[in-house]
């Protein structure tokens, strides 16, 4: 499991892999999200809202963990900052 450099500060969701705990950055996605959308994005390397205006709706809808609920806040947090997905 590879997530990348994460600041202290960003360290949220915790995953358990084969026993191993590991510490998730959740970035600016609101908790409202869903935690298994979250991790499920995390493991993604999608922690920011900024990045969801380069991925496209259809392929997040194939992530397990990141159901209708998660995808339709995501959609309203873009909407909010003038963005889209990339579809």
């Amino acid at each position: 499991l590879r997530v990348g450099a994460v600041a202290p500060d960003q360290i949220g969701t915790v995953l358990t892999v084969e026993g191993i705990a590991h510490d998730l950055p959740h970035g600016d996605l609101p908790r409202s999200l869903g935690r298994p959308a979250i991790r499920a994005l995390a493991v993604g390397g999608l922690v920011r809202i900024d990045q969801f205006s380069e991925v496209r709706e259809s392929d997040l809808r194939r992530m397990h963990g990141v159901g209708p609920k998660a995808i339709d806040g995501l959609r309203r947090l873009l909407a909010a900052g003038g963005r889209t997905f990339a579809d």
